[in-house]
């Protein structure tokens, strides 16, 4: 193959953006939505994104808080549990246990509905445990959005799927940043 016929001999920078303590869909869950201004209010069809989608968790006392926009960057405040036992009781929504007993193979599918419950489980109680359902805008996060339109999101590798996520032990974004095929 000529180096002109190689696609790769084209790429002049590869630029990698690695953001702790924040999940996919915190920062770039509404990128797409028609609701947005032009050009984030066209939804790529393989955009895995929050709009469209029914997502909610219940407060305990038994409310349903749908998946939201947040307007404010900093939130959440205060941050939610980021350790693996924290992660582990938000997406199969049991009481936190301590590290060594997470089980390493979980006995049911993650079904994603302990965020509220974790986060008002927290040793700095936040006023509302329901502000963890906010997710930001490409209003809210101008810059970040605009990179990503650049360099498309749906490009990248989604590790938190849910499928996998917590088999043997979750690390954080930054040891799989090099695993895209």
């Amino acid at each position: 193959m000529s180096n002109g016929d190689n696609s790769l001999s084209k790429i002049e920078h590869i630029v990698v953006l690695m953001l702790e303590n924040r999940s996919f869909d915190n920062l770039m869950g509404w990128l797409y939505d028609p609701s947005n201004n032009p050009p984030f209010n066209v939804v790529p069809s393989d955009f895995d994104g929050l709009y469209g989608k029914n997502l909610s968790n219940l407060t305990p006392e038994g409310r349903v808080v749908p998946a939201g926009k947040s307007y404010d960057a900093r939130n959440p405040q205060p941050n939610p549990g980021e350790p693996f036992e924290d992660v582990y009781s938000q997406i199969y929504d049991v009481p936190k246990v301590d590290f060594e007993d997470v089980p390493n193979d979980p006995p049911f599918a993650p079904g994603m509905q302990g965020f509220i419950r974790n986060y008002a489980a927290q040793k700095d109680k936040p006023a509302d445990p329901s502000k963890i359902m906010g997710s930001l805008t490409p209003k809210t996060l101008p810059v970040f959005s605009s990179l990503a339109l650049l360099c498309p999101l749906r490009s990248l590798v989604r590790i938190d799927s849910h499928a996998n996520i917590l088999q043997p032990i979750f690390h954080p974004c930054r040891h799989f940043v090099c695993l895209r095929q």
